[in-house]
């Protein structure tokens, strides 16, 4: 994947992500600190490394998808292991590809700053093989301009969509 298209991804864009490398077994990718992150006493929020954490872990595997598959994580585990401090810099992610099967993946991943571990864990990964299972096809149940006249969903339209999964379904 391409830093080009590595920054068209909206988050990557706000946590100011960046590509260092990405292979097909490994990614890295840093983060610049910024204060807005950080919680009471000066550390970075763990959600915010989280979210690095899972990006680095998803290019490990994304990159390698084909046209018609997508991905999305479904679990993970990290522990912290020391506290991300602005005073110490960016942030750096690193993950490699344990295994991939043919619907998840696993990956393990460190994040350092300053060379020191803050946290390490483990993502797995759901890899969606044909995206056109999951996307919704056009419903002849569905008027679209319905829903743009009325604000209100009255019990007529959910009926509208259940009966639309429902065919969808047999």
């Amino acid at each position: 994947m391409t830093d080009e298209n590595f920054s068209k991804v909206r988050a990557n864009r706000l946590f100011k992500f960046s590509l260092i490398a990405s292979s097909d077994k490994q990614a890295e990718i840093s983060m610049p600190l910024d204060k807005t992150y950080l919680q009471k006493g000066g550390v970075v929020h763990g959600g915010i490394i989280s979210t690095l954490a899972d990006t680095a872990a998803v290019y490990t595997v994304h990159p390698y998808l084909t046209e018609n598959q997508s991905m999305t994580s479904i679990e993970f585990k990290m522990n912290f292991l020391s506290p991300a401090l602005f005073e110490n810099g960016d942030l750096l992610a690193q993950a490699i590809l344990v295994k991939r099967g043919r619907k998840v993946a696993h990956c393990d991943f460190e994040v350092y700053q300053k060379e020191k571990a803050c946290c390490e864990g483990t993502f797995f990964l759901f890899i969606v093989l044909n995206l056109d299972d999951i996307l919704p096809k056009p419903c002849r149940f569905l008027k679209p301009a319905r829903f743009r006249k009325s604000r209100n969903l009255t019990r007529r339209h959910f009926l509208d969509i259940s009966n639309c999964l429902r065919a969808r379904v047999a």
